[in-house]
């Protein structure tokens, strides 16, 4: 009896460092995805910020026209 439950006690200590190493897997590859998503909404707003900037500096309104144009473009392409 006793060889039964030390092999059952050691079934269930297999389980469970399986089911915490798998859980710590899952939880690195959600800790990169987060940075990787952070890094890529900084990014954006980075480029959107230098985008306004260089529209606000326009003094002319078809240059205005031909940054909204190309910033369009680039965005297409993105996607």
């Amino acid at each position: 009896m006793t060889d039964f439950q030390e092999q059952a006690a050691l079934a269930q200590r297999a389980n469970l460092d399986f089911f915490f190493g798998l859980a710590g897997k899952m939880l690195e590859g959600e800790e990169k995805l987060i940075k990787l998503n952070l890094d890529m909404a900084k990014t954006t707003l980075g480029d959107w910020y230098l985008r306004v900037q260089d529209g606000l500096a326009k003094k002319d309104g078809q240059d205005l026209l031909v940054c909204r144009t190309r910033w369009r473009c680039l965005r297409r392409t993105r996607l």
